[in-house]
């Protein structure tokens, strides 16, 4: 995840100094909320259980003051990096390409039976030229469905502008 979080900072030309945060989200099994729980980027390789349920109990403590019963049992939720890094100026985000193999085009059921739409990754739409709807436009983190009477375009920006054809 580490290396990942890094490659997403040069992907977005953010390289440089980024600081990688590990927190694991632990309870007690049956409590309702997680303790972040800080964990050392030097020691990951150490880290057991013994050590990591000590180090819950200390957070659980700063946080409420106090701690589980003897042997009660705690449970880890997530595990989460978090990498940072200051900017004087926000850069142009773009658009990540897909690495999926995708049709030119799918079907699926409607209320009106099935129907067939294209598919595009929002990456690879030309800039400026409109996609008509009925279409499936999927991104990096979205999939925007295109009902029948619409276009869509993307800008210089990567924004998907969709605009009502004229009835």
């Amino acid at each position: 995840m580490e290396a990942e979080a890094r490659a997403d900072f040069e992907t977005f030309e953010l390289g440089g100094d980024v600081e990688i945060d590990f927190v694991a989200d632990m309870r007690f099994v049956g409590q309702a909320f997680e303790v972040p729980v800080e964990l050392d980027a030097a020691t990951l390789d150490t880290l057991d259980a013994a050590k990591l349920e000590d180090l819950f109990q200390q957070a659980h403590h700063r946080i409420f003051l106090h701690g589980g019963t003897e042997g009660q049992k705690i449970e880890a939720v997530s595990f989460r990096v978090t990498a940072t890094r200051p900017i004087s100026s926000l850069p142009a985000f773009r658009e990540k390409p897909s690495k999926m193999d995708r049709p030119e085009t799918i079907k699926f059921e409607t209320v009106d039976g099935p129907r067939e739409a294209s598919l595009h990754s929002s990456s690879e739409l030309p800039i400026g030229e409109a996609v008509p709807g009925l279409a499936l436009i999927e991104g990096y983190s979205s999939t925007v469905y295109l009902p029948e009477g619409w276009s869509v375009k993307r800008d210089e920006h990567d924004n998907l502008m969709m605009e009502r054809s004229p009835a």
